[in-house]
């Protein structure tokens, strides 16, 4: 039975199937929230070893330890006593060894707030 013999109807498309979808717009959060993860992403990728299997590799591109927090810190020139950055690090994480994407984000936020902090320190210092 074909389309032709008259068993099955004939395909006609209609304006509604021939619509493109329209992209969704992103708002501000979502930008910030894509930055974010593409940050974390790239540094939980910096530990991965040659000789992992798939699924310890997989495994590992969750999460980050210290010395990739430390690292990221650096990198963006987020200049903080290295025992505060470790101490912020574990109290984000609930003292565990690696960090995953949400306690990412509330690691950013302590910095950023101790960082903000430490720069009104000192410039109240040097106002003195």
């Amino acid at each position: 039975m074909t389309a032709a013999s008259g068993a099955y109807p004939a395909f006609k498309p209609t304006r509604k199937t021939l619509k493109k979808a329209e992209p969704k717009k992103l708002t501000k959060e979502d930008y910030i929230e894509n930055s974010l993860k593409e940050v974390f992403d790239f540094y939980a990728r910096q530990h991965i070893q040659h000789n992992q299997g798939f699924e310890e590799m997989n495994e590992g591109m969750k999460k980050i330890d210290l010395g990739e927090f430390n690292g990221f810190l650096t990198d963006f020139k987020l200049k903080l006593p290295r025992q505060k950055t470790n101490d912020l690090f574990l109290k984000a994480g609930e003292n565990q060894k690696e960090i995953e994407l949400g306690h990412f984000r509330k690691a950013i936020i302590l910095v950023g707030t101790e960082y903000a902090n430490a720069k009104l320190r000192e410039n109240k210092e040097r106002l003195k």
